[in-house]
């Protein structure tokens, strides 16, 4: 009898041992698996992040540029900037296409 319950008692420590293992195991896969999305997320969002940095640096760059033109054509050239807005004139395709006809038959 003392041998049966040994037996019991080395089955049923096999079977915990089983049970405990297999939960550590889903454990881990959900573990896993939630810091895959998470690590998925944050290369999106690194990616996001680089990409605006590259835009800021080309905008950076045309701003300097535009600042270097203006200083060269201030400073050396003698040239003013143009403080006053220019006027629009507003016209519908009509009177567009009436214009280039006058255009085109006064300069061909």
């Amino acid at each position: 009898m003392n041998e049966s319950i040994k037996k019991r008692t080395v089955i049923f420590a096999v079977v915990f041992l089983f049970a405990v293992s297999g939960l550590a195991h889903v454990f881990n896969v959900k573990i896993l698996d939630n810091l895959s999305r998470k690590k998925i997320n944050l290369l999106r969002k690194d990616k996001r992040v680089k990409s605006e940095l590259e835009d800021l640096l080309i905008q950076k760059q045309k701003l300097l540029a535009q600042y270097r033109i203006e200083k060269i054509a201030t400073g050396e050239l003698g040239l003013v900037a143009n403080k006053k807005v220019n006027e629009k004139i507003i016209i519908d395709g009509r009177e567009l296409r009436h214009i280039k006809k006058i255009v085109k038959s006064e300069y061909e």
